[in-house]
Formats: structure tokens, sequence, C-alpha cells
């Protein structure tokens, strides 16, 4: 005879079923035996916690005021992190890698002509740390690129 717990009919199984914490229960075991196979995940980036600062990088306008990513270009502020991560690697310094983000994001703003972009825009990095008992912020200008001036038709 198993555990009564464990019966059907008894009272302390059809508590846990009822417990509000029971389908977290549930959600964790399945997350754990399917891994990552879509539609679930075991989240596997809170696995392994790093004490470096976290970065992300963003679009803005000339006075560094955040822009729309994905109103303005079509591209998510995670693609625009990932690509400029992928540039670092082909240029050589981080300004031209950035500058070259920009570049794309202009081009992509063009198939957007109801959307314009500012004349001069930024791609900004920001990093959160901890230090000194406290969080920090950093924003530091990777790259800036001004749009020429466009020539008139006559």
């Amino acid at each position: 005879m198993g555990l009564p717990i464990f019966t059907s009919t008894s009272p302390g199984w059809r508590r846990l079923v009822r417990h509000p914490i029971f389908p977290l229960m549930v959600l964790v075991l399945i997350t754990q035996l399917t891994r990552d196979q879509f539609p679930f995940s075991h989240y596997p980036m809170y696995s392994m916690p790093t004490s470096r600062p976290l970065k992300w990088q963003y679009l803005a306008d000339g006075e560094g005021q955040p822009l729309a990513h994905v109103y303005h270009t079509g591209i998510s502020p995670s693609q625009v992190g990932k690509m400029f991560g992928a540039y670092k690697h082909d240029f050589a310094t981080e300004e031209e890698a950035g500058l070259e983000v920009l570049k794309y994001l202009r081009q992509k703003n063009a198939q957007r002509p109801k959307r314009p972009l500012p004349e001069r825009i930024r791609l900004i990095e920001t990093k959160i740390g901890f230090g000194d008992g406290h969080f920090i912020e950093t924003n530091t200008v990777v790259a800036e690129h001004v749009q020429p001036p466009r020539k008139e038709k006559r």
C-alpha cells in the first residue's frame, strides 16, 4: 500500500493539488525534464551568475535621449546588442564597430520613410555593476553618426 498522501482519495493529496504552489511545482518539473524545448525553458541564464557588469547598447538622438529601435528601424534592441558584439570582432575599435551598426540602422530606417531618424544618432552603451556597496551605472557614447545633408533635386 502506498503513502496516504499519494492515494487519490486521501485529503492530503487533494490539499496538495489545490495548493497555490502546486502549478509552479508542476512547471518546474516539466521544465527540468524537457530542458529547452519550446515552449518550455529551464532558464539557464540564471544558473551561473557573474559579478561582471551588465552591458547593453541602445540607439539615441544627438542629446542622448533613447529612440524606439523597432519603430524607426524594425530592429530590436537585443539585435542591436548582438550586432555590436559581432562587429567588435571585425573592427579594430569599438567606435568603428558602433559606427557600422549605426550605418546599418540608417539603411534600415531608409525603408521607413514616414519614420525618420534625427540627423545625429548615437550608439550608447550602458553598464550596470556593483561597487562600494551600491549599484553603479555608466553610460558611454560608443559611436555617433551624422546624416550628410541631402542634395535637393532641381
